[in-house]
């Protein structure tokens, strides 16, 4: 369901792009993210991705991207004290929690400048996994799957972009619209976040 979903929903965009008369630039980019959580008991970190980009004039000054991208972000709640089963304090344990998912944002761009241009859209990103490993104490040290996160996600994106030449800057921030955590969890626990990245994209076409 999750793949069909994903493939669909590519499948719609590509054929938005196809149907323009206008010329389209194609673009392959690298990027590092950082993960920033709204929980204050969290810690944002940085990580890493690649993606395709579609991108095409539509009238006047308006410009129609779609994005496609597999992206790690990496977070983790602080360090925390282990206890045993009579509540005695065993040591503190560190934790970093990985996720690795794939997005879809279409963004709609006006053009401030021949080169630059501010847009936004609704897009929507899939979590394929999150992992979470724990370290400090030896005999805890291990890793737990996250097996409570919503799969699917809508995300609002908020980008900036500059062309230069055949190499394009995009900063990009990508805000959760619905609570990440599913489940019996979400009646009581909410936990969004936002992502910002930074892409540098190369054109191929």
């Amino acid at each position: 369901m999750k793949k069909h979903f994903t493939i669909t929903l590519l499948f719609l965009c590509s054929v938005q792009s196809f149907a323009q008369k206008s010329p389209q630039e194609w673009y392959l980019n690298l990027n590092i993210n950082r993960y920033m959580p709204t929980e204050q008991r969290q810690e944002s970190g940085m990580g890493i991705g690649f993606s395709g980009k579609i991108m095409m004039p539509l009238k006047k000054k308006f410009i129609l991207r779609c994005s496609a991208d597999i992206m790690l972000n990496t977070y983790s709640d602080g360090p925390f004290t282990a206890t045993d089963n009579s509540g005695q304090a065993l040591g503190n344990l560190g934790n970093t929690t990985v996720d690795l998912s794939i997005g879809l944002i279409p963004t709609i761009h006006y053009s401030l400048h021949k080169n630059f241009s501010i847009g936004t859209g609704l897009g929507l990103r899939t979590l394929l996994g999150s992992a979470t490993a724990y370290t400090g104490i030896a005999q805890y040290q291990n890793t737990s799957t996250n097996d409570y996160y919503k799969r699917f996600m809508p995300v609002l994106p908020i980008e900036m972009s500059l062309k230069v030449d055949k190499v394009l800057l995009n900063l990009r921030y990508e805000y959760s619209i619905l609570n990440k955590i599913g489940g019996d969890l979400a009646d009581y626990k909410t936990e969004k976040y936002g992502i910002l990245s930074l892409e540098v994209g190369y054109k191929i076409k």
